[in-house]
């Protein structure tokens, strides 16, 4: 959006029901993190 690079994780279809979510939240605090403080996109 206006020239500031970004993306889009979206689990979406892509988790299965019986993940844990304790699970799914840490790879969602990964996410976070290191695109905070990373100038290299996943």
């Amino acid at each position: 959006v206006k020239n500031r690079p970004g993306h889009i994780f979206n689990l979406g279809h892509g988790i299965h029901k019986n993940t844990p979510v304790d699970h799914v939240a840490a790879l969602i605090d990964f996410v976070h993190e290191y695109t905070a403080t990373s100038d290299v996109s996943l």
